[in-house]
Protein backbone atom coordinates (compact mmCIF):
# COMPACT_ATOMS: atom_id res chain seq x y z
CA UNK A 1 0.00 0.00 0.00
CA UNK A 2 1.10 3.53 -0.38
CA UNK A 3 2.18 5.08 2.62
CA UNK A 4 0.77 9.20 3.68
CA UNK A 5 1.90 11.37 5.66
CA UNK A 6 1.45 15.27 7.03
CA UNK A 7 3.48 17.67 4.99
CA UNK A 8 3.67 21.72 5.42
CA UNK A 9 1.97 23.49 3.06
CA UNK A 10 4.87 24.44 0.23
CA UNK A 11 7.30 21.15 1.80
CA UNK A 12 8.27 18.36 -0.91
CA UNK A 13 6.54 15.68 -0.22
CA UNK A 14 7.82 12.39 0.63
CA UNK A 15 8.78 9.72 -1.99
CA UNK A 16 6.64 6.47 -0.97
CA UNK A 17 6.15 5.27 -4.12
CA UNK A 18 4.29 1.56 -3.82
CA UNK A 19 6.28 -1.37 -4.16
CA UNK A 20 4.70 -3.80 -6.76
CA UNK A 21 5.22 -7.69 -5.89
CA UNK A 22 3.73 -10.73 -8.05
CA UNK A 23 1.66 -14.02 -7.61
CA UNK A 24 2.05 -16.58 -9.80
CA UNK A 25 -0.39 -19.33 -10.83
CA UNK A 26 0.19 -22.18 -12.01
CA UNK A 27 -2.04 -25.13 -13.51
CA UNK A 28 -2.08 -27.94 -11.17
CA UNK A 29 -4.09 -30.72 -12.58
CA UNK A 30 -6.96 -32.51 -11.41
CA UNK A 31 -8.52 -35.75 -12.98
CA UNK A 32 -11.10 -38.51 -12.83
CA UNK A 33 -12.11 -41.65 -14.88
CA UNK A 34 -15.25 -43.35 -14.65
CA UNK A 35 -16.30 -46.74 -16.19
CA UNK A 36 -19.82 -46.60 -16.76
CA UNK A 37 -21.51 -50.10 -18.19
CA UNK A 38 -23.18 -50.25 -21.40
CA UNK A 39 -26.01 -51.58 -19.72
CA UNK A 40 -26.52 -48.43 -17.43
CA UNK A 41 -26.42 -46.73 -20.84
CA UNK A 42 -29.14 -48.62 -22.72
CA UNK A 43 -31.32 -47.94 -19.93
CA UNK A 44 -30.78 -44.79 -18.54
CA UNK A 45 -29.14 -43.15 -21.92
CA UNK A 46 -27.74 -39.67 -21.21
CA UNK A 47 -29.47 -39.14 -17.93
CA UNK A 48 -26.78 -41.86 -16.49
CA UNK A 49 -23.44 -40.11 -18.21
CA UNK A 50 -24.44 -36.92 -17.00
CA UNK A 51 -25.22 -38.09 -13.80
CA UNK A 52 -21.56 -39.51 -13.76
CA UNK A 53 -20.56 -35.92 -14.53
CA UNK A 54 -22.38 -34.01 -12.03
CA UNK A 55 -20.96 -36.31 -9.75
CA UNK A 56 -17.39 -35.53 -10.84
CA UNK A 57 -17.72 -31.96 -10.54
CA UNK A 58 -18.94 -32.61 -7.05
CA UNK A 59 -15.56 -34.19 -6.30
CA UNK A 60 -13.82 -31.95 -7.87
CA UNK A 61 -14.95 -29.27 -5.71
CA UNK A 62 -14.61 -31.23 -2.45
CA UNK A 63 -11.35 -31.75 -3.58
CA UNK A 64 -10.27 -28.25 -3.94
CA UNK A 65 -12.23 -27.88 -0.48
CA UNK A 66 -9.88 -30.22 0.96
CA UNK A 67 -6.87 -28.42 -0.34
CA UNK A 68 -8.20 -24.88 0.05
CA UNK A 69 -9.55 -24.86 3.30
CA UNK A 70 -6.90 -27.42 5.10
CA UNK A 71 -4.50 -26.71 8.15
CA UNK A 72 -1.25 -27.04 6.68
CA UNK A 73 -0.91 -27.77 2.83
CA UNK A 74 -1.36 -31.82 1.32
CA UNK A 75 0.35 -33.95 -0.56
CA UNK A 76 -0.79 -32.60 -4.51
CA UNK A 77 -2.60 -29.69 -5.81
CA UNK A 78 -2.42 -25.76 -4.55
CA UNK A 79 -1.44 -25.15 -0.70
CA UNK A 80 -3.74 -24.00 2.00
CA UNK A 81 -4.75 -20.92 2.25
CA UNK A 82 -3.59 -20.56 6.08
CA UNK A 83 -0.24 -22.18 4.73
CA UNK A 84 0.48 -18.64 3.12
CA UNK A 85 3.54 -16.67 4.90
CA UNK A 86 2.26 -14.07 7.05
CA UNK A 87 -0.58 -15.44 8.25
CA UNK A 88 -1.84 -14.19 11.77
CA UNK A 89 -2.54 -15.94 14.84
CA UNK A 90 -3.82 -15.60 18.54
CA UNK A 91 -3.83 -17.46 21.63
CA UNK A 92 -7.00 -18.78 21.81
CA UNK A 93 -9.18 -19.14 24.85
CA UNK A 94 -8.21 -21.74 27.81
CA UNK A 95 -11.86 -23.00 28.32
CA UNK A 96 -14.48 -23.67 25.98
CA UNK A 97 -15.66 -20.44 25.12
CA UNK A 98 -15.61 -20.42 20.97
CA UNK A 99 -17.56 -16.87 21.10
CA UNK A 100 -15.06 -15.51 22.67
CA UNK A 101 -12.79 -17.27 19.56
CA UNK A 102 -14.93 -15.62 17.62
CA UNK A 103 -14.75 -12.76 18.30
CA UNK A 104 -10.86 -12.86 19.00
CA UNK A 105 -10.22 -13.55 15.43
CA UNK A 106 -12.44 -10.61 14.05
CA UNK A 107 -9.99 -8.33 16.64
CA UNK A 108 -6.96 -9.85 15.02
CA UNK A 109 -7.58 -8.84 11.46
CA UNK A 110 -8.79 -5.57 12.73
CA UNK A 111 -5.69 -4.94 14.87
CA UNK A 112 -3.56 -5.43 12.02
CA UNK A 113 -5.06 -3.78 9.03
CA UNK A 114 -8.98 -2.86 9.93
CA UNK A 115 -12.11 -4.23 8.83
CA UNK A 116 -12.61 -4.16 4.79
CA UNK A 117 -12.67 -6.50 2.25
CA UNK A 118 -14.86 -9.47 1.66
CA UNK A 119 -14.74 -11.00 5.67
CA UNK A 120 -15.59 -14.47 6.18
CA UNK A 121 -15.39 -17.38 8.14
CA UNK A 122 -14.30 -20.82 7.44
CA UNK A 123 -14.40 -22.96 10.61
CA UNK A 124 -14.25 -27.24 11.34
CA UNK A 125 -17.71 -29.24 11.29
CA UNK A 126 -15.83 -29.93 14.63
CA UNK A 127 -17.42 -26.62 15.72
CA UNK A 128 -20.65 -26.78 14.48
CA UNK A 129 -22.51 -27.46 17.21
CA UNK A 130 -20.57 -25.64 19.82
CA UNK A 131 -20.39 -22.50 17.48
CA UNK A 132 -24.46 -23.37 16.65
CA UNK A 133 -25.24 -23.61 20.69
CA UNK A 134 -22.69 -20.39 21.60
CA UNK A 135 -24.05 -16.67 22.52
CA UNK A 136 -22.75 -13.39 21.33
CA UNK A 137 -24.22 -12.11 24.05
CA UNK A 138 -25.54 -14.26 26.95
CA UNK A 139 -28.85 -14.43 26.94
CA UNK A 140 -29.61 -12.05 24.24
CA UNK A 141 -27.98 -13.09 21.04
CA UNK A 142 -26.73 -16.17 19.50
CA UNK A 143 -23.61 -16.30 17.55
CA UNK A 144 -24.35 -17.75 14.25
CA UNK A 145 -27.62 -16.05 12.98
CA UNK A 146 -28.98 -16.79 9.31
CA UNK A 147 -25.18 -18.34 8.01
CA UNK A 148 -23.57 -15.41 9.70
CA UNK A 149 -21.01 -15.66 12.24
CA UNK A 150 -20.20 -12.92 14.46
CA UNK A 151 -22.32 -10.49 11.77
CA UNK A 152 -19.99 -12.08 8.89
CA UNK A 153 -20.91 -15.11 6.61
CA UNK A 154 -19.82 -18.15 8.35
CA UNK A 155 -19.07 -21.16 6.59
CA UNK A 156 -18.26 -24.90 7.74
CA UNK A 157 -15.70 -27.48 6.35
CA UNK A 158 -14.46 -30.71 7.02
CA UNK A 159 -11.28 -29.85 5.50
CA UNK A 160 -9.55 -27.74 8.52
CA UNK A 161 -7.72 -30.26 10.95
CA UNK A 162 -9.62 -31.50 14.12
CA UNK A 163 -10.30 -33.63 17.21
CA UNK A 164 -13.15 -35.16 17.40
CA UNK A 165 -14.48 -34.48 20.64
CA UNK A 166 -11.89 -31.89 21.51
CA UNK A 167 -10.82 -28.95 19.27
CA UNK A 168 -11.30 -28.01 15.58
CA UNK A 169 -9.48 -25.40 13.24
CA UNK A 170 -10.53 -22.07 11.80
CA UNK A 171 -9.53 -19.14 9.74
CA UNK A 172 -11.22 -15.46 9.63
CA UNK A 173 -10.23 -13.06 6.92
CA UNK A 174 -10.80 -11.41 3.53
CA UNK A 175 -11.64 -13.75 0.53
CA UNK A 176 -11.16 -11.18 -1.90
CA UNK A 177 -7.10 -11.35 -1.51
CA UNK A 178 -7.07 -14.61 -2.81
CA UNK A 179 -6.46 -15.11 -6.67
CA UNK A 180 -8.15 -18.09 -7.84
CA UNK A 181 -7.38 -19.30 -11.91
CA UNK A 182 -9.17 -21.61 -13.51
CA UNK A 183 -7.08 -22.62 -16.95
CA UNK A 184 -9.29 -23.53 -19.65
CA UNK A 185 -12.85 -25.54 -19.60
CA UNK A 186 -12.94 -28.66 -17.66
CA UNK A 187 -12.03 -31.28 -20.39
CA UNK A 188 -14.54 -34.32 -20.83
CA UNK A 189 -13.41 -37.38 -22.71
CA UNK A 190 -16.23 -39.85 -23.50
CA UNK A 191 -13.51 -42.82 -24.38
CA UNK A 192 -15.96 -46.12 -25.90
CA UNK A 193 -13.17 -48.26 -26.57
CA UNK A 194 -10.56 -48.31 -23.19
CA UNK A 195 -12.62 -50.89 -21.84
CA UNK A 196 -14.87 -51.74 -24.72
CA UNK A 197 -14.00 -55.44 -24.23
CA UNK A 198 -15.74 -54.84 -20.35
CA UNK A 199 -19.14 -53.75 -22.55
CA UNK A 200 -18.28 -49.99 -21.12
CA UNK A 201 -17.25 -46.77 -21.65
CA UNK A 202 -14.77 -44.79 -19.64
CA UNK A 203 -15.43 -40.89 -18.78
CA UNK A 204 -12.42 -38.92 -18.47
CA UNK A 205 -12.40 -35.53 -16.60
CA UNK A 206 -9.15 -33.25 -16.27
CA UNK A 207 -9.06 -29.14 -15.18
CA UNK A 208 -6.44 -27.48 -14.19
CA UNK A 209 -6.81 -25.01 -11.32
CA UNK A 210 -4.18 -23.08 -9.05
CA UNK A 211 -4.89 -20.04 -6.06
CA UNK A 212 -3.06 -18.04 -3.89
CA UNK A 213 -3.49 -15.37 -1.15
CA UNK A 214 -2.12 -12.21 -2.12
CA UNK A 215 -1.40 -11.56 1.99
CA UNK A 216 -0.87 -13.85 4.39
CA UNK A 217 -1.93 -11.38 7.13
CA UNK A 218 -5.50 -11.03 5.48
CA UNK A 219 -6.26 -14.15 7.03
CA UNK A 220 -6.02 -15.75 10.50
CA UNK A 221 -6.00 -19.05 11.99
CA UNK A 222 -6.81 -20.40 14.74
CA UNK A 223 -7.67 -23.35 17.33
CA UNK A 224 -11.01 -23.65 19.02
CA UNK A 225 -11.86 -25.83 21.97
CA UNK A 226 -15.44 -27.91 21.08
CA UNK A 227 -15.65 -30.12 24.55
Amino acid sequence: ANAVDWAAENAAADDTSTDFGKVTLTPNRIAAKSNLSNVILMQNGAGAEAAIMRDMGRQIAAKIDANMFASSDAAAGPGCIVGTAGTLTFTEAAAVDVASDMLEAIQTIANDHGLDGNLGFVNSFELYSVIKQAAQVASTYPLYVDNTLAGYPGYFSSAPASSAGVSGDGMFGDFSRIYFATFGPTAILVDPYTVAAENAVRLVVNQHYDWKVASGASFVKYTSLSA
